[in-house]
């Protein structure tokens, strides 16, 4: 028979186990002597030297560890801490495909429509509890963002500048998918109206921007320069990991490139592939997938039907001197095609493809 012991260092009732050995008095005291236990310790980053007391729970009882935590610094700075077998697995919001399965959604309401609902909230699953309900789901969204905002990012890091981080999170919300250097964002912070800032330092904001990407409120993608074969090391791209949190901070939108585009990157994540951006004479390549020995180039696009849009789609994927694959991914249902050696594929058959 299996045993299952799930503690939340957060909760006041553990609010004086901050100690290696106080966390393994805890949990030892509770493991079964002749029972395998799976054990869930949820927000451990709380305790001090927690990889010592989590090493000699594996090594010294028959339990499975279960770690989960909201921000990067549950990660050890010296993996060597860790016993074998500790693998990470990120969670993310839920797919479009998941989504369907939380939300009752009536049978005549169409898959696009579906997708333009799924834009607008986002992929929280605790909005389930107040499915379509705008004004609900954005009360849970502000709570979860705030919470986010507060204890993964404010309490984690020395940060003097309030003001500066909550414009900055506007900002990178509102610029999604487009390639910058942390200088290029350090003046827009300064020029943006009636945030009343002066010009922060390039490494505040890029401190900053570190904190929101180790607290998983953004993801930071890198720029890989095609030609040369290298990485560009002042460039990035950062994607909102959840598009309600996006409409509680900037309003609904609707559509756009750049939201489409953090579908498809959170989607390759989900499958499991690196994934970067690249450019290529100053043309920007949404993303570069790779698995293994294989590398595959996509282009996200809302529309193709007229011959601008389906060239700024097709062009930067021409300038590429390689013969590795070369995907675009559109709305579009009609302009399945390829050309030039270029599949063009419908954005929405793509995410619900199994």
């Amino acid at each position: 028979m299996a045993h299952i012991l799930r503690v939340n260092l957060e909760n006041l009732r553990w609010r004086g186990v901050r100690s290696q050995t106080a966390l393994y008095d805890l949990i030892s005291r509770r493991i079964p002597a002749r029972e395998r236990t799976y054990l869930l310790m949820d927000e451990v980053q709380a305790v001090e030297d927690w990889e010592l007391a989590v090493a000699a729970f594996a090594e010294e009882f028959d339990v499975d560890i279960y770690l989960t935590g909201s921000h990067a610094s549950i990660l050890p700075q010296d993996t060597g801490l860790f016993p074998q077998g500790f693998a990470e697995i990120p969670v993310l919001p839920l797919s479009f495909k998941e989504f369907q399965s939380f939300f009752p959604f009536p049978e005549e309401i169409g898959l696009m429509q579906r997708f333009d609902v799924y834009l607008q909230f986002g992929g929280m699953p605790s909005l389930s509890e107040h499915p379509f309900d705008e004004t609900k789901s954005m009360e849970v969204l502000d709570g979860t963002y705030s919470s986010a905002l507060m204890q993964d990012v404010l309490a984690q890091n020395r940060m003097s500048d309030n003001a500066l981080l909550r414009e900055l999170v506007r900002l990178l919300a509102d610029t999604m998918g487009e390639v910058q250097s942390m200088n290029a964002l350090s003046k827009q912070l300064a020029r943006r109206e009636g945030a009343k800032l002066k010009l922060p330092a390039m490494r505040t904001v890029e401190s900053y921007a570190g904190a929101l990407v180790a607290a998983g409120i953004f993801s930071q993608v890198p720029v890989y320069d095609i030609r040369g074969k290298k990485p560009f090391q002042r460039l990035a791209k950062h994607y909102i990991t959840d598009l309600g949190h996006r409409a509680l901070l900037l309003g609904v939108r609707g559509m756009t490139k750049s939201v489409l585009e953090q579908v498809v990157y959170f989607e390759l994540l989900r499958l499991g592939v690196q994934v970067s951006a690249g450019r290529v004479y100053e043309k920007d390549v949404d993303f570069i997938a790779r698995w293994g020995e294989e590398t595959l180039y996509i282009q996200v696009a809302e529309s193709m039907s007229d011959q601008a849009a389906r060239k700024r789609a097709l062009e930067p994927l021409r300038s590429i001197p390689d013969q590795h694959m070369k995907w675009v991914l559109t709305l579009d249902k009609e302009n399945a095609d390829t050309e030039d050696g270029i599949r063009i594929s419908n954005l929405l058959d793509f995410l619900m493809d199994e």
